[in-house]
């Protein structure tokens, strides 16, 4: 409400400023001239002035046609942005023991950050600096809490080495919970284990106004700072039936604050105010409560959902969501409440892992259910990691699919589709993936796209014609739920092979423009010249930007894993190709 009342100010501000400028007369006539004459000059300066008016506002007014295509370009631009495009940002870090006889890890660790991508950047500027500029505050921090995490882990490992039998772990991960043109929110669910009986789950948000980059305190985006524990109590009730509050509930939620941004220690023997947790998404605000702030460890935490449906009183309409067909969310692994099948009431959706009995790390299968109704997905056999997790996608209102991310036995994803619309989950297909990844710096580091626009959901593939790279499409819900491209060709993001490269023998290949047109067949491309990978269709041919600025499209052959060009082992061709795997 603030901000939106500074914009209306500063708008009022202006207009009496022109306003004023406009009313301001001219120096009155001379002392020695008659009435009568400094009448028919005010007349006739008064006509002037009016005939001018007319012309300037004839002038002024703009042209329909033209008007309607500056419109249109600022829709199509509009249309481009309306998901800035988030990468995130990874720092691991595992820590030795130095000096040890055998490897000995004192700690592992991991910091995710999002930032913002390619022409995002350039459209909220404000919003870009804004999450650099934390991200690089955040990792500075994590420096020092993991050097101090390290020295306690290497001291327990000195006193107690006989219990010392896994390492110390603080890990944070990333979930983008909406990105559109207003508001850009962020989840970072982390664990901790530094010594004791059990680690620790912790919660973290982050939301901002995406054309201030401004950071938002729940008050912001709520109407008249309006008391949410009965609303809290009645969502938390219908979402956990059977819990029982291991505190009183309304003491336990007296001592959060809507207003604040982080946590105020109590003075004076005063009790502490704690900001809430939480975040917005594209139905509605998320609000995360941590182990023991309303119950034991082991009922875990808690999350409920205020939904912009069911409580459009609560919030203001600067941070509403942008009217759409469709919606993704992250929901990760475990249970949430959505009516899936039409009649009103929410559903209880379930992502089940089923674990080896043998090895509880490793994962044998999925099992998914809503309500009663259950299907077991195929089988996987992999190892849990940050990249497990499930987007509930909303298509057209009715729709309802679970995109469900998994690793595999190697370094590809599997993506299992499942369909719930009515409450009847059912299996639709899968596939095999890489993570999208772009490169960030010129030193090399690299960051995850993170899926946020169910139109246009960036999945990649593993090529090996000119060495591996990594190439995607976008993708959307097709009719029967499974993605269905929105590109003919695949952009290359990634590459194992130092570009550009140096193209050792001439070959011939087609000359093609920035849309793919050919405009010239059977060019020699000289030795000696350079390339960077640009696109490929996946199977005869990649497309390359050269040294000089044209777009060579070199076509290629396969047998028995080895790629030609011209009947030419690529090896042969280009300097320094590179494979991975």
């Amino acid at each position: 409400m603030e901000k939106t009342l500074k914009r209306l100010l500063i708008l009022l501000f202006s207009l009496l400023f022109v306003l004023t400028l406009a009313g301001c007369s001219s120096d009155s006539a001379s002392s020695g001239q008659s009435r009568r004459d400094r009448e028919e000059e005010e007349e006739e300066e008064e006509e002037d002035e009016e005939e001018d008016e007319v012309e300037e506002e004839a002038a002024a007014e703009p042209d329909p046609e033209e008007q309607e295509a500056e419109l249109s370009e600022e829709e199509e631009e509009h249309e481009v942005i309306l998901h800035p495009e988030i990468v995130a940002e990874k720092r691991n870090y595992h820590e030795p023991l130095e000096g040890a006889e055998t490897y000995t890890e004192l700690l592992t660790a991991r910091t995710v950050m999002p930032l913002l991508n390619g022409e995002s950047i350039a459209a909220y500027p404000e919003l870009a600096s804004a999450l650099k500029r934390d991200a690089e505050k955040t990792f500075a921090e994590r420096e020092k809490e993991i050097a101090q995490e390290t020295e306690d882990a290497k001291l327990t490992y000195e006193e107690m080495s006989e219990y010392f039998t896994d390492p110390f772990s603080d890990i944070s991960d990333l979930v983008v919970l909406r990105s559109d043109d207003r508001v850009v929110s962020f989840f970072f669910p982390g664990f901790s284990f530094l010594g004791g009986a059990h680690g620790m789950y912790y919660n973290g948000c982050a939301t901002y106004d995406t054309l201030t980059g401004e950071k938002l305190t729940f008050d912001d985006v709520l109407k008249g700072s309006p008391d949410l524990t009965p609303i809290i109590l009645e969502e938390l009730e219908e979402t956990y039936p059977d819990m029982e509050f291991l505190f009183e509930p309304e003491e336990a939620l007296g001592g959060y604050d809507i207003s604040l941004s982080e946590l105020v220690e109590g003075t004076d023997g005063g009790d502490a105010s704690y900001p809430y947790v939480w975040g917005l998404t594209p139905v509605g605000a998320y609000i995360y409560f941590d182990a023991y702030a309303l119950n034991s460890y082991a009922e875990g935490d808690q999350l409920i959902l205020l939904s912009y449906e069911e409580y459009p009183e609560l919030f203001e309409e600067e941070y509403l969501p942008p009217e759409e067909e469709s919606f993704m969310l992250d929901i990760g692994l475990g249970s949430c409440l959505f009516d899936v099948d039409g009649d009103g009431k929410k559903d209880q959706i379930t992502i089940q892992p089923h674990f080896y009995e043998e090895d509880f790390d490793m994962i044998t299968s999925y099992e998914v259910k809503v309500n009663d109704n259950t299907v077991t997905l195929p089988d996987i056999w992999c190892y849990y990691d940050g990249h497990h997790t499930c987007y509930l996608i909303n298509k057209g209102g009715d729709r309802w699919y679970l995109y469900l991310k998994c690793a595999s036995d190697s370094d590809i994803l599997i993506y299992m589709y499942v369909d719930i619309t009515g409450g009847k989950p059912v299996y639709l297909d899968k596939g095999a993936f890489a993570e999208s990844y772009v490169t960030l710096n010129e030193e090399g580091d690299y960051g995850e796209l993170m899926p946020a626009d169910p139109e246009a959901i960036r999945i990649d593939s593993i090529f090996n014609s000119l060495g591996t790279f990594s190439a995607g499409k976008t993708y959307h819900p097709g009719k029967d739920g499974v993605p269905e491209p929105n590109e003919e060709l695949y952009e290359v993001l990634r590459s194992a092979t130092p570009e550009p490269v140096n193209i050792l023998q001439s070959f011939s290949c087609s000359i093609v423009d920035w849309d793919g047109n050919v405009e010239t067949e059977n060019e020699t491309i000289p030795e000696g010249e350079t390339y960077e990978l640009l696109r490929t269709d996946g199977e005869t041919f990649v497309d390359v930007l050269l040294g000089d600025g044209r777009i060579a499209r070199i076509f290629y052959t396969v047998e028995y894993h080895q790629y030609y060009v011209d009947g030419v082992p690529v090896e042969e061709l280009f300097e320094g190709i590179q494979y991975a795997g």
